[in-house]
């Protein structure tokens, strides 16, 4: 009998449904450190790393699908490794005995003598991993599959292919080999959960006793129970092996900052034949040195799966107890931009870890506040005394990625006569993918409005994080382009005023622009020169119309009172009504006393009584064409 010094085994719950369809990959070219720096993970330094067997017995594997429930690591097998990937469509007798060998009677090399005591007869084909390392904390853990081509055809018979992880160290004595400089023996890990029996076809299988029930009660009387911790494989897509256990874990109490050495092997039992494997999940094997991880389950697409979204996408800090044997207080900071109880649900300052449990997971559910602030981080951190007797930190940190309402402005869309038109309700910011239903029943992000659908309508959104925005809007149909009534003529000098109503503004226009000149308003037209003029108007939609306009010289109109300032923009200038017929007409205005106080040989109706007071004044205006008229004038000033 041995000290096993608190060895455990428990079951991980990482197994999912065996839908896959993806192959595991299977990386033959690395060395032995590269796959030893692959497995080893946190609070482990390693050295003297060796192998013994075949190169290609050992390599590194990815895992696209979900057979196998580990989504990479390191695979050490008594054959060619590279041959345990699926689909399991080839059966056990073409995998090869023998260090890949596909003569199932060729001789393997040597066996193990540890890994004899286990199958109970001699083994062929070792692969031997082995390696020093030092734990940062008082244990140590790793997780594996174990896999075999003898499944599910020679269960407790005398072949027996047998794995095991022997360590040796300070405070362990074990049966099993060790080096020199650990004179106490070494100890099987591998075992069955909450038992001292090793995993292997014998004790770990589908409860099928292919070669008699006896033989496999001898090796287990509790060998039926461990039905749980198998997986058959028949027609799987992933993996070859026709059968494997469920993702197992390894624990082992151990000495903080003691050297310890560990031998990670495999090899045919009592023949040459039907390949087994091993899988070791990559950066398992780790001591429990103060650790914090954070992450999102499931992130979505648009964040990483280091960032939350506000009052949306929630995350979690997971804390792992320091000492897995004790029940522990950890006190916590929490720190970062973001502010804790506000920002998001409160992270208390510390937390209990039972025994029983080798961690706690805090959420992290950041609140919606409809403040636009940018990203936030939240940083978790606590720091351990640990059994080095050394201060070890640890901290993790996640980002509050800001959630910003949808924005969507739809205007009224026209649709022209005989076409129709095509409305993008995609928002502005929010977070997609979103769900669209217009009044119309469409459910997609864009409709389409036709002529004759003139109305109102809305159309409702609602994003990824469940929050939703409605839009009202008019389909408009245009009235054809109208104008209003055309005088017969229109004097020279005279505006015509705003003539068009109806069609989809804006208007382009087209006349005679050495002829026709606009004020103010693009349909406000007078006349540079008499005569007759058209006036093309064409709308958005295409529609046009013509209208014809007549300017002529009329006869001239003189007032005999003007009020510039009274009414500001009205009467304000001495206006002679049909003067721009008669160019180079001259205009002389005398006071009371006979005085010349204003005159202009072109005059353009533009005097506006500059430097004369209120009062009446004589007028002498000579018509180009030869005619001569003259009268009083009242001038009357605003107050």
């Amino acid at each position: 009998m041995y000290n096993l010094q608190k060895l455990t085994l428990s079951l991980v719950l990482l197994m999912g449904t065996y839908l896959g369809t993806s192959q595991i990959v299977v990386d033959s070219s690395p060395t032995p450190e590269d796959i030893v720096n692959l497995l080893v993970g946190d609070g482990v330094s390693v050295s003297n790393i060796t192998f013994e067997g075949d190169m290609n017995q050992f390599g590194s594997f990815t895992n696209p699908g979900d057979e196998l429930s580990m989504p990479s690591g390191v695979i050490l097998a008594t054959g060619d490794c590279a041959l345990a990937v699926g689909p399991n469509n080839a059966g056990a007798s073409t995998l090869g005995g023998g260090n890949g060998s596909i003569d199932p009677n060729t001789p393997g090399d040597p066996g193990d003598p540890d890994l004899n005591l286990i199958a109970g007869v001699n083994t062929n084909d070792n692969a031997v991993l082995e390696f020093d390392f030092v734990p940062a904390g008082d244990s140590l853990k790793f997780f594996y599959i174990f896999g075999s081509e003898e499944y599910d055809d020679f269960e407790c018979c005398t072949v027996n292919d047998a794995f095991g992880f022997f360590i040796s160290g300070p405070g362990l004595t074990g049966p099993y080999s060790s080096p020199t400089e650990f004179p106490d023996g070494s100890v099987n890990i591998a075992l069955i959960p909450e038992t001292n029996i090793g995993v292997s076809i014998n004790t770990v299988n589908s409860g099928n006793a292919n070669c008699g029930a006896e033989n496999c009660s001898n090796l287990d009387p509790n060998w039926q129970d461990n039905t749980i911790y198998y997986v058959q494989n028949g027609g799987g897509s992933d993996v070859q092996y026709d059968g494997f256990t469920v993702a197992l874990e390894a624990v082992l109490e151990v000495q903080c900052g003691e050297t310890y050495h560990i031998k990670l092997a495999i090899a045919d039992g009592g023949d040459t034949a039907w390949d087994s494997g091993v899988f070791l999940e990559e950066g398992s094997f780790s001591s429990n040195a103060v650790n914090i991880e954070s992450g999102v389950d499931n992130p979505p697409p648009f964040l990483s799966d280091q960032e939350v979204l506000e009052g949306c996408v929630n995350g979690f800090f997971t804390i792992y107890r320091p000492n897995i044997f004790e029940q522990d207080t950890i006190g916590l900071i929490v720190s970062g931009t973001a502010e804790n109880g506000i920002d998001y649900e409160l992270i208390p300052d510390e937390v209990i870890i039972n025994p029983d449990d080798g961690s706690v997971q805090i959420p992290l559910i950041p609140f919606y506040d409809g403040i636009t602030e940018g990203n936030e981080t939240v940083t978790v951190q606590y720091t351990y005394l640990n059994s080095c007797g050394e201060q070890d930190t640890a901290s993790a940190t996640m980002t509050i990625v800001d959630y910003v309402d949808m924005v969507l402005d739809i205007e009224d869309p026209f649709i022209c006569p005989g076409s129709n038109v095509v409305l993008n309700a995609t928002p502005q910011f929010g977070q997609g993918p979103f769900d669209y239903l217009w009044s119309t029943s469409s459910e997609s992000n864009t409709e389409t409005f036709d002529a004759g659908d003139e109305g109102v309508y809305t159309v409702s959104i609602t994003d990824f994080c469940d929050r939703s925005l409605e839009e009202e809007f008019t389909v408009i149909e245009p009235d054809p382009i109208n104008f209003f009534e055309v005088d017969d003529f229109y004097c020279m000098a005279q505006f015509t005023g705003d003539l068009v109503s109806g069609g989809a503004e804006p208007y382009t226009y087209i006349y005679n622009q050495d002829s026709l000149s606009t004020m103010n308003n693009p349909v406000n037209w007078t006349a540079l020169y008499p005569g007759v003029y058209d006036v093309v108007i064409i709308d958005q939609c295409d529609q046009s119309q013509t209208f014809e306009l007549v300017f002529q010289v009329c006869d001239t109109h003189i007032p005999n009172v003007f009020s510039p300032g009274v009414s500001p923009g009205s009467n304000d200038f001495f206006t002679i009504e049909g003067i721009a017929g008669f160019p180079n007409s001259r205009l002389e205005m005398y006071n009371r006393w006979g005085l010349l106080i204003f005159e202009s040989d072109n005059y353009q109706n533009r005097w506006d009584g500059e430097g004369a007071s209120e009062g009446t004044y004589y007028y002498i205006f000579k018509r180009s064409d030869g005619k001569d008229y003259s009268g009083h004038l009242t001038l009357i000033r605003g107050e």
